[in-house]
């Protein structure tokens, strides 16, 4: 684990590492909510009843009349009217006739007679169609708080949007029958009216009735599909269980010493990232092999490293090729990015932790086979989820979502996995007690080392703390090392 790293590397180019893996997470996290959002658009396009009537037309009769015609006034007229033209302009032909009578009606006198004049004046858009509603009101004559009222839809009125029978026989009851007792019937049929008009429109429509083929594909989608769905995404998550427990044992194979504190930190920390370079550009800052510019805008390469860890030699050397085309410093534009510059160096590491036993050289293989068995699992789900928006399968459509989230948190989970092996932690163990009893001892280097150790390994905690940091190393050194983790410090 001793042997340097080879420096040589091509120029740099700042270009954000984002592998398929991430790729395909970012992709299952957006997949859920436009899942959900087709779920809405899909409730909100499959037909209901009468939905397709909310076109304008035109009665044959007039809106609105009265017998005789001193019953309304020239306001109450206008207004009903006005009411029933708004009802045809969204598709609702609609005719108030309020008519005077000898003697009181009971309600279904009422409901005879009106079904009589509609008999004998149709209320409808054109001959034959009997698609029209009549709301008629009968006056008894001298008895105005006597007066009754009735709907009579035509044979081919419903469906039609919001408004059912139900909805009619409400506006019946609860808003025409109180204002007929009252003696206000003109009052009474103006607000009947426009009840139905608003049921019409903003009430809420009644589904159609699932098809054959709907219910077979709803009861498909509950019973057979979702349950389906649902073992395959538990023996998924099992699937990572097991893959996880296979990856730390590494086939049992042995781990080589630690001689390094980068090696004991990329250990501890189950992966090799940005918290390395940036614990040796601290480490080589301390030693005076890189120079920080007063104002931390800029770094330079100092004399090079004498015996350092070969890693912090690479990250050296790597700052000096960085700082060869300005002049011999990095300038401020690449200090920002340094985040991006170190990736050779890193695979570099990764390899040696890999080949060493310290990090589980099964990984890939097991992200491979998770990636596609989630891939396989996503197609699956998706063969339910058209079932189940087709056939209004709650079930199905549930089980499919939540297994989509379980898929997308476990890719998450593959490429951010802890990727020592337990022989390797064993060897950082042995590590890290060995450098601390040198440490008590009075070795220098051991206390070096063990500082780079934390530096890594609590490098997040550090930046957050940020006040116990800038004690320690000053304000730039902080500002260097959010940088190269991409944070941003105030």
């Amino acid at each position: 684990m001793a042997d340097r790293p080879s420096p040589s590397q091509p120029p740099m180019r700042f270009r954000p590492r984002v592998s398929l893996g991430t790729m395909a997470a970012i992709a299952a996290a957006l997949l859920i909510p436009l899942l959900v959002l087709a779920f809405f658009l899909v409730q909100w396009l499959v037909p209901h009843e009468g939905d397709d009537r909310l076109v304008g037309v035109k009665l044959a009769q007039p809106g609105a009349a009265a017998s005789p015609p001193s019953l309304l006034t020239a306001d109450d007229m206008k207004a009903l009217n006005n009411i029933t033209n708004d009802g045809s302009l969204f598709g609702m032909p609609m005719a108030v006739r309020v008519v005077r009578v000898s003697d009181p009606m009971t309600e279904e006198e009422t409901q005879a007679a009106a079904a009589r004049y509609v008999a004998a004046t149709p209320i409808e858009t054109t001959p034959g169609a009997k698609d029209g509603l009549l709301f008629y009101i009968a006056v008894p004559m001298n008895q105005p708080k006597a007066a009754t009222a009735a709907f009579v839809p035509g044979e081919h009125f419903f469906p039609q949007m919001g408004l059912t029978q139900e909805r009619l026989d409400t506006t019946l009851n609860d808003i025409v029958t109180p204002r007929l007792a009252l003696g206000n019937y003109a009052d009474a049929a103006k607000q009947g009216a426009a009840w139905v008009v608003y049921d019409q429109l903003f009430g809420t429509m009644p589904r159609i009735p699932l098809t054959h083929g709907q219910q077979v594909l709803n009861h498909l989608a509950n019973w057979v599909l979702a349950p389906l769905v649902a073992m395959l995404t538990a023996g998924y998550a099992g699937l990572a269980l097991w893959s996880g427990r296979a990856a730390r044992q590494n086939r049992g194979l042995t781990a080589a010493p630690i001689d390094s504190p980068y090696i004991a930190a990329a250990v501890a920390r189950g992966r090799a990232d940005d918290a390395l370079p940036a614990g040796a550009m601290l480490a080589l800052i301390d030693a005076g092999n890189l120079q920080l510019a007063a104002d931390g805008r800029t770094i330079a390469p100092g004399p090079e490293p004498d015996g350092a860890d070969p890693f912090a030699c690479a990250i050296w050397e790597r700052t000096r090729e960085l700082s060869e085309p300005a002049g011999g410093a990095i300038p401020r534009g690449a200090v920002l990015r340094l985040d991006d510059a170190f990736a050779p160096q890193l695979a570099y590491l990764e390899s040696r932790l890999i080949s060493g036993g310290l990090f589980s050289s099964q990984i890939p293989a097991m992200n491979r086979l998770m990636w596609g068995s989630g891939f396989l699992l996503v197609l699956i789900i998706a063969s339910v989820l058209v079932p189940s928006l087709i056939g209004r399968a709650a079930a199905g459509f549930i089980v499919g979502c939540l297994a989509l989230a379980v898929i997308a948190g476990l890719t998450w989970w593959t490429l951010h996995r802890y990727r020592s092996t337990d022989a390797g932690i064993r060897e950082a163990r042995i590590w890290l007690t060995t450098q601390q009893q040198a440490a008590l001892a009075g070795d220098t280097a051991a206390t070096l080392a063990l500082r780079t150790y934390r530096d890594i390994v609590r490098q997040e905690d550090m930046v957050a703390e940020r006040t116990a940091l800038r004690a320690d190393r000053g304000t730039h050194a902080l500002q260097i090392m959010a940088r190269l983790r991409g944070m941003s410090v105030a």
